[in-house]
């Protein structure tokens, strides 16, 4: 179901190249599996998204909304060793770092928090009870 939503918006020639990032943006950050099917399908179809991208204004952006939805630090460490096996990063480098950066910062706040959050929600459950 992802996947067919990405080929739509990467190579049906219905979605404007300047148009891309709204649809990539909402299925990337709607959910952890959305989140995981669009770096999936980035990492598939790799090599075809930067033959067409590659040299223009939406390859920074397809590649920072492509891992956007991902929640931990082992994904963050996964994205960042597969742009640097690829050496094709060229002129996203700007929008990876940043986004490794957003994703790094949201799974160290979690693990941070999860404890805190644990404990609020186990004492919402007993004052209902």
């Amino acid at each position: 179901r992802h996947a067919s939503m990405l080929d739509y918006i990467f190579f049906s020639g219905k979605v404007r190249l300047q148009d891309i990032s709204f649809p990539l943006n909402s299925l990337s950050g709607t959910s952890d599996a959305g989140g995981r099917a669009t770096w999936q399908y980035l990492k598939t179809n790799h090599l075809q998204l930067h033959g067409k991208l590659g040299s223009g204004p939406m390859w920074g952006p397809s590649v920072g909304l492509s891992f956007r939805g991902l929640t931990t630090l082992e994904e963050a460490d996964e994205v960042e060793r597969y742009f640097e096996s690829t050496g094709t990063i060229g002129s996203a480098k700007r929008r990876l770092t940043q986004g490794l950066e957003v994703v790094r910062s949201r799974a160290q706040r979690r693990d941070r928090d999860w404890g805190d959050i644990e404990h609020y929600l186990d004492s919402m459950t007993e004052l209902q009870a």
